[in-house]
């Protein structure tokens, strides 16, 4: 038995270094849940004051076992191939990843169904390939947002100074497409502040001579 486990352990650990080699190989940038082992492990533990007369707290050996979870595994070899393959690695909340509707954002109760099914627009989907697209969408979310402060700091000042320029109505479509949680026209709406600024620049230089 010990031996069986062992090879499984083998194989598991194996699977996760060529997944996370291949998706550093293969993608710029991999957003990851945040499971945490370590909550878990303090939710079943006997120390844990929830669990007095509540709940069975888990045995020392399942709470061992814990940290062969294969997403946990997979989430911490990522972390070392990324630095050797120059992917960027986003640890992603999926605090939501199990309710919310990737298209509505509406939150359902899922229960132990292995098929999704939101109750308010009625979109249907695998229920771990909803939780990805989730957690995709919220880092997407979150690098649209790191961007657009970044904007803010460049060009907050300018689109104050001339807030009916081009500059000031670029800017907010930046924050706009930042809050919807569109990376692509956050990053659209900045290449177009930045084609402003250039143009601005050469139209100053024309000027000065």
């Amino acid at each position: 038995m010990a031996i069986t486990r062992r090879r499984i352990l083998n194989v598991s650990r194996h699977s996760c270094f060529c997944t996370a080699l291949l998706l550093g190989v293969l993608f710029d940038r991999v957003a990851i849940g945040d499971m945490s082992v370590q909550g878990i492990q303090k939710l079943f533990s006997n120390k844990n004051p929830r669990n007095k007369g509540k709940r069975k707290a888990a045995s020392g050996a399942m709470q061992n076992r814990l940290a062969d979870v294969s997403a946990y595994q997979l989430r911490e070899r990522f972390k070392t191939t990324a630095a050797r393959t120059g992917t960027a690695y986003a640890k992603t909340p999926e605090r939501w990843s199990t309710s919310a509707c990737p298209l509505c954002g509406c939150a359902n109760n899922v229960g132990s169904a292995h098929w999704f099914v939101c109750t308010d627009c009625g979109c249907q989907l695998d229920r771990d390939g909803k939780a990805a697209a989730v957690i995709r969408l919220t880092d997407m979310h979150r690098v649209a947002v790191d961007e657009a402060r970044d904007a803010q700091k460049r060009w907050g000042s300018a689109a104050a100074r001339n807030p009916g320029g081009n500059v000031a109505r670029l800017f907010h479509q930046v924050l706009a497409m930042a809050k919807e949680g569109d990376l692509a026209g956050t990053r659209a709406a900045i290449g177009a502040l930045e084609s402003e600024e250039g143009g601005a620049g050469r139209a100053e230089v024309h000027a000065g001579q």
